[in-house]
């Protein structure tokens, strides 16, 4: 299911999709690879997946962006081990999504916000007679385009965000994968429809960076702010192209870690550390002969908790055999991708 133009069916995964309805498919499982073992008496009709029409806004990236660039890779944000659900029996879930922002003084210039949402089910009790479970994707209208997995799930008729899951496939696939670190099935991924003129309000870190860059001397200061306290794991970088080297480095506040290999100066924050707004300062001493030559500005962070998106998940009950679950277990958090601010010199 995806919007006309934009991102299409490779760079949301494995699951394909199309710019149109699909073929109707039933919640016996034709055309889904037989999903569903058993049929449920209400869960039986043709159904054709919606297509979100929503034209994409200016803001949003599109496949030909600079985030495809392996360049500027960092490294950073949520660990396996933290997004993991229990292994205790129940149906539980894992939602991530991952920011890709490119700035300049302080303007977002492209974002990106994609995410993808696992499903794990523990039971003894599960067999081919046990019917799909109805679930539902709140504030489904948050999302520019959306690839459920279509071994697993089957969208319920003219209800946009709702699908039937197998809950035998489901099971079968959690006991084969289960682990202490296991976030479960593969279940949806997703792109967040940002809208123009709102970037500044759903990222959770602004970037100013300035350089005044000298034969012999280069200098740095690093304005932020900051709508969340909260951030975990947060490391700003600057990063600089290949030059003269670097004989001395200064930074205030003290802790910036100079890498001469890598060319980056690094601020390794705790949580806590990440005030509502504040200032970095460098100054390097190089070698004479060029100045040095930055890329920019790179940030890493990880936020427990919460979704970008406000995307929310659960049971629709009452319908089908399968309402007799409820999730026990929904573990939600936000990291980043590439978050770059651009260079400004003074």
């Amino acid at each position: 299911m995806f919007a006309p133009g934009g991102l299409g069916a490779g760079d949301l995964g494995q699951f394909g999709g199309s710019s149109g309805p699909t073929t109707p498919v039933s919640a016996s499982g034709a055309g889904l690879g037989s999903p569903f073992g058993q049929s449920n008496g209400a869960a039986t009709k043709e159904m054709a997946p919606p297509v979100i029409t929503r034209q994409l806004s200016t803001s949003s990236a599109t496949s030909n962006n600079p985030f495809d660039s392996p360049s500027l890779a960092t490294a950073g944000g949520l660990s396996a081990s933290t997004m993991a659900t229990s292994t205790d029996p129940g149906l539980r879930a894992s939602m991530t999504e991952t920011v890709n922002v490119i700035m300049k003084a302080g303007t977002i210039s492209r974002i990106q916000v994609s995410g993808e949402i696992h499903l794990s089910l523990r039971s003894t009790d599960i067999s081919p007679n046990s019917g799909p479970i109805h679930i539902r994707l709140n504030a489904f209208e948050s999302l520019e385009k959306i690839a459920p997995n279509p071994a697993y799930l089957a969208q319920v008729p003219d209800k946009p965000g709702e699908y039937f899951l197998n809950s035998e496939v489901l099971a079968n696939a959690t006991s084969r994968t289960g682990s202490s670190n296991n976030k479960g099935t593969l279940l949806f991924r997703y792109q967040v429809h940002v809208q123009p003129g709102k970037e500044d309000s759903i990222i959770p870190l602004i970037l100013e960076p300035a350089f005044s860059c000298k034969d012999g001397e280069t200098r740095m200061i690093l304005n932020y702010k900051s709508t969340s306290t909260t951030l975990q794991n947060v490391s700003l970088i600057a990063a600089f192209n290949p030059g003269p080297s670097v004989s001395n480095v200064q930074t205030k506040p003290l802790g910036g870690v100079w890498s001469p290999s890598a060319r980056r100066l690094t601020w390794s924050m705790d949580q806590g550390q990440i005030q509502e707004s504040g200032k970095l300062i460098a100054r390097f001493t190089t070698e004479p002969g060029e100045a040095m030559s930055t890329q920019g500005v790179l940030a890493t962070f990880a936020l427990e908790g919460s979704l970008v998106s406000g995307l929310g998940l659960e049971v629709v009950p009452g319908e089908i055999e399968g309402d007799r679950w409820k999730f026990e277990e929904i573990k939600k958090g936000v990291t980043t991708g590439k978050y770059i601010a651009e260079p400004v010199y003074y």
